[in-house]
């Protein structure tokens, strides 16, 4: 990936940086290669407007009650699972409010 093209996937919302210490990170999980990247993106979209980078990063790799107590990453790899986890990801985007944020 070109700078180009991390540029182009961060203003989308395809992928997200984490800021530390005034530092921009970028996630492992952008590229580890057993991942569908493109449902991985598309997860991501679907948070982008509403949802922190620090929290997206909690709804990809914790266990959820909803799809089964795996992560919304490990439910991607399968395309009943990838559906199921873009209703959580939709959810938390819909629940997660400027109100709601800490």
């Amino acid at each position: 990936m070109n700078e180009n093209q991390l540029h182009s996937l961060l203003a989308s919302g395809s992928l997200f940086a984490l800021n530390v210490d005034g530092v921009r990170h970028i996630p492992a999980l952008f590229l580890d290669e057993s991942l569908n990247q493109d449902r991985v993106r598309a997860l991501c979209r679907r948070m982008k407007r509403t949802v922190p980078p620090d929290a997206q990063l909690d709804v990809l790799t914790f266990e959820s009650v909803a799809l089964g107590r795996i992560t919304p990453l490990a439910a991607s790899a399968t395309q009943d699972g990838y559906r199921r986890a873009l209703e959580v990801a939709n959810n938390y985007a819909s629940w997660w409010t400027p109100a709601s944020r800490p």
